[in-house]
């Protein structure tokens, strides 16, 4: 019974997570005036009622628990206290450093740029958002999860959907993250704007969203000091062919990168195009790889390929698009800065100093290029000056996935929208293996002004330190994700079902950390309203990241992704 309660509790969470986001006809407040402070949340009263039938299972003890401690008392004080135990002659293996921690020195900082709470559909207030960020430099996390320390949030963007009353909300303030004012544009298409001061409408009032209206938005984020990112562009019920190109960043990780098994479909276009306008042609290439099967992640890479081959170069970001249940910074973006504070994070999402993550302790990336005697990051712009090609040293430097499978990819640029049609997107040039947790590789790469490159890596699916009964477990997991879907939950929870707190789900308030087991997925106390949140272990955040090919399982999951570098040539000045 309590099984069945936990598949229709989860039913429902899972669903406000990853449906209520794109669904256009659920109503959210278009601006601050709108919105009253106390709006109950449906997820909560099916918590509630929950509760009430966990309520009426009975459980009888047979025997009380003390009678078992007297035993066992009774067998300690037959024992002889004159024998004294062997030595411990097993050796301490010191556990190897983390070679990514020296990264926060360089100035690089991680966080999450996607999180709702009750000012939207989110399921948790301000208060309970900012806490869950901040739990991770706890003691009490750390002293469960030692691999955290220094890898903690430094950062998070509140995005409520078309509102900015959270940004006024008293308890909008950390002491230990960066909290940057956000909010989530739009709603036939979502972008995210970050450290806005002031509602950005997403529709004319009578005659709702038109293309005028999506592309003055970046430019209305731009004039306040704020950025603009386009987000989920290929989810299935809330794509972003809208034809935008003064953006600041992309988002191509939304919750995690299996976790969106299908991608918007190009026979659905039509029916977007007669709704509301012509596609972007930037878009419609994209679609053209639409059916490798790779899940809407994917296919929004796809769409930043694309950008790219068109000349827009930007950040690549991620976000949890947290509304309930999961935590904050899975995935997580990373962001390299030249001071700790919101101008530091903006400078380096404009200077595309960025990549991403599935988790804050997952596989990280670096790149640099050297032509000549410029050194090069990436995310930059290479200059090669009035040379027509020119060969570049590209290195990929990888920390924290030894095993993993290190790609480079590259592309071409093209002038026009109409030469879009010729040209192929990114492809890989370039494939190795790292034999260590600090890990290079480089290749010399002769191009063109116009190219474009960037990194990948791929984490081993299953961990080679994973207990052999969880490995065992992982093929089955990862062939029931192959069935999720946005309309079919259910192989997501029968991954969780038996690996998490029911009674702390349907009740967050009932998180006991000393119940806590490695395997499991693990409450986070700070959620104490509602549903509760869980940490997810690294072996299921695998399966969560699974990479896809035609539609099939690999044995590969997306540990990490860079901004790329473009390549630029001599600026040639229009005729008269």
């Amino acid at each position: 019974m309590l099984k069945a309660v936990f598949r229709v509790t989860t039913f429902v969470a899972l669903t406000s997570l990853l449906v209520a986001c794109g669904d256009e006809s659920k109503e959210i407040p278009d601006d601050i005036g709108h919105f009253e402070l106390g709006d109950v949340n449906d997820v909560a009263d099916t918590a509630e009622v929950a509760e009430d039938i966990t309520d009426t299972e009975e459980v009888a003890d047979d025997e009380d628990p003390g009678d078992t401690e007297e035993v066992a008392d009774d067998a300690a004080d037959t024992a002889d206290t004159d024998d004294v135990p062997p030595e411990d002659t097993t050796e301490v293996v010191e556990p190897e450093p983390d070679p990514a921690l020296p990264m926060r020195d360089d100035g690089w900082l991680r966080g999450d740029l996607h999180l709702h709470t009750t000012y939207s559909d989110g399921e948790d207030p301000v208060a309970v958002v900012i806490a869950l960020a901040e739990y991770f430099q706890t003691e009490l996390f750390l002293d469960y999860h030692p691999e955290y320390v220094g890898n903690h949030i430094d950062f998070i963007s509140i995005t409520d959907h078309r509102t900015v009353l959270h940004n006024f909300d008293p308890d909008f303030h950390s002491d230990s993250v960066i909290v940057i004012r956000g909010m989530e544009f739009g709603k036939p298409g979502h972008g995210n704007i970050f450290d806005l001061e002031e509602f950005v409408p997403h529709e004319i009032e009578g005659v709702g969203a038109t293309p005028e209206v999506y592309q003055a938005a970046p430019g209305l984020a731009h004039a306040q000091g704020a950025l603009f990112s386009i987000n989920h562009p290929m989810l299935i019920n809330i794509p972003f062919p809208w034809d935008v190109r003064d953006h600041d960043a992309m988002e191509i990780i939304n919750v995690g990168w299996g976790m969106l098994a299908t991608a918007y479909p190009l026979e659905k276009l039509d029916a977007w195009e007669q709704r509301y306008a012509p596609a972007s042609p930037i878009f419609k290439k994209a679609l053209e790889y639409s059916s490798e099967g790779g899940g809407g992640n994917a296919a929004a890479l796809r769409f930043y390929e694309a950008q790219l081959t068109r000349g827009l170069h930007v950040a690549v970001v991620a976000g949890s698009d947290r509304h309930l249940v999961l935590p904050v910074g899975f995935p997580t973006t990373w962001i390299k800065t030249e001071s700790e504070d919101i101008a530091g994070i903006k400078d380096g999402i404009r200077a595309r100093h960025t990549f991403v993550s599935r988790t804050p302790v997952a596989a990280t990336v670096e790149m640099t290029v050297k032509n000549q005697d410029e050194t090069y990051a990436m995310g930059d712009q290479i200059n090669i000056g009035e040379e027509a090609e020119a060969t570049l040293e590209v290195t990929i430097r990888v920390r924290r996935a030894q095993g993993a499978r290190v790609r480079l990819i590259r592309g071409v640029g093209v002038d026009t929208d109409e030469a879009l049609a010729d040209v192929e997107l990114g492809a890989v040039v370039h494939e190795d293996f790292a034999d260590s947790n600090d890990f290079e590789t480089t290749v010399s790469l002769t191009v063109n002004p116009g190219d474009w490159f960037y990194p990948v890596v791929h984490e081993r699916l299953i961990s080679p330190d994973l207990d052999p009964e969880l490995a065992a477990l992982i093929p089955g997991m990862a062939d029931a994700m192959e069935e999720f879907s946005e309309e079919n939950f259910s192989p997501l929870l029968d991954v969780l079902v038996d690996f998490i707190d029911s009674e702390a789900l349907m009740r967050g308030e009932d998180c006991r950390p000393t119940s806590w087991e490695p395997h499991m997925a693990q409450c986070m106390p700070p959620d104490n309203n509602g549903l509760g949140t869980f940490f997810i272990p690294d072996w299921i955040n695998r399966v969560f990241s699974i990479i896809r090919e035609d539609g099939k399982s690999t044995d590969w999951c997306m540990g990490a992704i860079g901004s790329a570098c473009v390549v630029k040539g001599v600026e040639v000045e229009p005729m008269p």
